[in-house]
C-alpha cells in the first residue's frame, strides 16, 4: 500500500540538482497549497510575490 518507488527508486521524481529538487518541491506545494487558502502565505514566506505599484503581482 501506499507510493511504489518504481525501478530507480526515485518516486518519480527525476530531477538530479539542488534547483531542480526545490523546483519540484515548489510545484508540489502549489498543486497540494493552491485551493486550500495557503498558497499565498506559502509565496510570501519563499518570498517569491513583488509589491508593484501597490498591488502584489507573483515574481
Amino acid at each position: 500500500m501506499g507510493i511504489e518507488p518504481g525501478n530507480d527508486g526515485n518516486y518519480g521524481i527525476t530531477a538530479n540538482t539542488r534547483e531542480q529538487v526545490r523546483q519540484a518541491i515548489m510545484d508540489e506545494r502549489n498543486v497540494e497549497l493552491c485551493f486550500e487558502g495557503h498558497r499565498f502565505n506559502d509565496l510570501r514566506r519563499w518570498r517569491l510575490f513583488q509589491l508593484l505599484h501597490g498591488k502584489i503581482k507573483p515574481a
